[in-house]
């Protein structure tokens, strides 16, 4: 005699093993497939659509991570081309200060802060202390290092970063020629 969840003991259903038929009088059984009771099948559909389901949706959110990624780099390059607008808008502000070669400066690290002094005194100062410090607000933790370069009034500007977060790699323990390959740079030369 078996009793389903479902059905109240007063209209229980009996089968027969062998031939799977139905005792007269009696309602169809639900999960009999013939004459073999099927117990548990909806368990494990419901087990193996859950992986699978779990399998598509990490899918989603390695691809959610990874466009999240590849964002943070073009945003990382949109800024920087703005940064670059921005001192190329100052020093034609400022030709005096370039035929001079009062901006030119040597290759530097933008995330050690410690090189730079604040507290500017000339235009010219004030000009690259304002521009450092939006390269280190742009790409801060990127490794960014900039560089100009001017001879009469031919200027070359030069800012690279590490990418190395947008193609999913970590530096640690690469060689020198490893972690230059990862880095992005932007240079731009200009006549005033």
């Amino acid at each position: 005699m078996l009793n389903f969840g479902c059905q109240s003991s007063a209209s229980k259903t009996q089968y027969t093993k062998s031939h799977g038929h139905k005792v007269a009088g009696e309602k169809a059984a639900v999960g009999v497939v013939g004459g073999r009771l099927e117990e548990g099948y909806l368990l494990v559909e419901s087990l193996v659509s859950l992986v699978i389901f779990s399998i598509a949706i990490l899918g989603l959110v390695a691809t959610q991570i990874s466009a999240s990624k590849n964002n943070l780099s073009a945003l990382v390059k949109t800024e920087t081309a703005i940064n670059m607008s921005e001192i190329i808008d100052k020093m034609r502000a400022n030709r005096a200060g370039v035929v001079a070669g009062e901006y030119d400066l040597a290759e530097t690290d933008i995330d050690d802060k410690e090189l730079y002094p604040s507290g500017a005194t000339t235009l010219v100062e004030g000009d690259l202390e304002s521009w450092r410090e939006s390269l280190f607000n742009t790409a801060h933790g990127m490794s960014p290092k900039a560089e100009i370069a001017c001879t009469n009034l031919d200027c070359t500007i030069s800012i690279s970063w590490s990418d190395s977060r947008a193609i999913n790699t970590d530096d640690t323990g690469d060689t020198a020629e490893q972690k230059a390959a990862r880095r992005f740079k932007f240079v731009t030369q200009v006549n005033f």
